[in-house]
């Protein structure tokens, strides 16, 4: 391929990963089984009112790299969560802010080979972020980001599914991941 044309295709990809969701989701299609999540937690025990912290990890499935559109963990999956009961327990507040910014951002997923989705948000304070500078990249987003907020003691299990999430081969074929497709389960324990 010559260089204008990579250029061209690297363009596109940009652009067409920074579409906003509905559109996304309205004329791209669904690929089941391409790109996976899995879903860690900073510890399975937490005290009630202590922030629950979770990282999103990317995996692509397929043999060639796939590049996916960037964005803060709780804006590319969608959790759900159970009580120790097996009933589902619903979001309570809103998602936490989005700090893209404007920015036409892709990360490259190789093969086989899982991408920790990092995120920036400047309002974080030092002492919020586990120690991060104020405006690093973090890692670990507190559960209520995706909307949660768990404050009964007990056993809860955790998965997450990937939501709105553009991808494009680099033949320049553009699909979003499946929300089907589920992670793994973090179980979490809140004490008093």
């Amino acid at each position: 391929m010559t260089r204008r044309v990579l250029i061209g295709l690297t363009c596109t990809a940009a652009l067409v990963l920074h579409l906003s969701p509905t559109v996304r989701a309205q004329e791209l299609p669904v690929r089941p089984g391409l790109i996976t999540a899995h879903l860690d937690s900073y510890k399975s025990v937490y005290h009630v009112g202590e922030p629950i912290l979770l990282a999103l990890w990317l995996i692509n499935r397929t043999s060639q790299q796939i590049d996916v559109g960037h964005n803060a963990p709780y804006y590319m999956s969608d959790l759900e969560v159970f009580d120790a009961a097996g009933k589902a327990v619903s979001p309570s507040v809103g998602r936490g802010p989005c700090w893209c910014q404007g920015m036409i951002l892709a990360i490259p997923l190789h093969s086989a080979h899982p991408v920790l989705v990092q995120y920036n948000d400047p309002r974080i304070t030092e002492r919020e972020g586990l120690g991060y500078a104020v405006g690093a990249l973090r890692t670990w987003a507190d559960i209520k980001y995706w909307g949660y907020v768990l404050q009964q003691p007990g056993s809860y299990s955790l998965s997450a599914s990937l939501r709105g999430l553009t991808a494009i081969t680099p033949g320049g074929t553009a699909f979003t991941a499946s929300p089907s497709d589920k992670s793994n389960t973090v179980r979490v324990t809140i004490i008093p």
